[in-house]
């Protein structure tokens, strides 16, 4: 099921792109303002997001270059009758179109499988986690719509953990990986990292969610939450 964020005012006419997408493989979530829309972004990832370039609380611009600043998640900005294509070009990213309005379901539809097959060819690494949003290709951190920054070793450190999520590395390993030697020094770097990751990251650095220590076997990224004394796997 493809995920896709609608971002209009005009109840009937999100209501009506609704009713013509929910009967091919999509699942469309509603929002009606840039408020809306920036709420359901931090807490869902997001295949394609329709937007309109006139909302109630904002222009359009300020809501894509949100979007644009902490994600490549491509755009299809809904432009009033009579909007020069020019002066929007300006202000979008290479992934993203506009259609003008009125357009047919038809019209729609066919420009989203284009996006879906433009998407295919540049496949987009991101892992989500609440407030937290890694994307891997990048090396880039984000909370919410703010840039997390990360020394050069954090980095380094952090994508290795996450492209091996669920496994435990131990410090020799991650430290080879790092710095390409392992010794008692580097494993005392190694917990220096550690901790300001999770300083950087973490709600409570104290009671981590998504980098552990697995005792006798090293250090291991995989988010939970934690609920009333228990963990409960993520959903990926």
């Amino acid at each position: 099921m493809k995920e896709i964020l609608l971002v209009e005012q005009d109840r009937g006419l999100s209501d009506g792109i609704v009713l013509g997408l929910v009967q091919g493989p999509y699942r469309v979530t509603q929002s009606f303002s840039i408020k809306d829309a920036l709420q359901s972004i931090k807490y869902k990832t997001f295949s394609l997001i329709i937007m309109a370039w006139k909302l109630p609380d904002g222009r359009g611009r300020e809501l894509l270059e949100q979007i644009h600043r902490t994600r490549k998640t491509p755009v299809i900005v809904l432009t009033e009758k009579g909007m020069e294509p020019e002066g929007l070009t300006k202000l979008t990213w290479e992934r993203d179109v506009w259609l003008a309005k009125p357009f047919s379901l038809s019209q729609l539809k066919e420009l989203i499988d284009l996006m879906w097959k433009k998407q295919k060819r540049r496949p987009e690494r991101e892992r989500r986690f609440k407030s937290i949003s890694y994307q891997i290709d990048r090396e880039k951190v984000f909370r919410d719509t703010e840039e997390v920054r990360l020394s050069s070793t954090e980095r380094k450190l952090l994508k290795v953990l996450v492209e091996n999520e669920g496994t435990p590395l131990s410090a020799s390993l991650l430290a080879n990986r790092i710095w390409s030697s392992s010794n008692k020094a580097a494993d005392d770097r190694l917990a220096d990292a550690i901790l300001s990751l999770r300083n950087k990251l973490e709600e409570d650095p104290q009671r981590p969610e998504m980098i552990h220590t697995v005792w006798g076997k090293g250090y291991m990224f995989h988010p939970v939450h934690r609920i009333t004394g228990c963990i409960e796997s993520s959903p990926a």
